[in-house]
């Protein structure tokens, strides 16, 4: 920017947080997978936005971010994501639905 311009950090540095993928909740997520959609793959990664994780991370809370979606030919998903036409399909919907409805029964015997 230039000489004479002075940076000067109004809030303290906050660093990333990490969840643990060794957990039961993760376990469920995996099985659920699997029983839904045999050939699908639960995967850790890391997520580059930001997210209010970081207000659970003191309070023995996971947070994985998990939405459930298939893969759509022809639908451009990172054009459409946080678009002024976002939108996933009817199919999908129902397909997340199904996953989380069958985790949360796992969780809950």
């Amino acid at each position: 920017i230039g000489n004479g311009v002075d940076l000067e950090l109004t809030e303290p540095f906050r660093s990333g947080v990490a969840f643990h993928d060794q957990t039961p909740l993760f376990d469920v997520i995996c099985n659920s997978m699997q029983a839904i959609e045999p050939h699908s793959i639960v995967a850790p990664y890391m997520q580059t936005g930001g997210t209010d994780a970081r207000f659970l991370t003191n309070r023995d809370i996971q947070v994985y971010g998990f939405v459930p979606m298939r893969y759509e030919p022809g639908l451009d998903f990172f054009a459409l994501c946080h678009g002024h036409n976002e939108r996933i399909s009817v199919a999908n919907v129902q397909f997340a639905v199904r996953v989380l409805f069958d985790i949360v029964q796992k969780l809950s015997m």
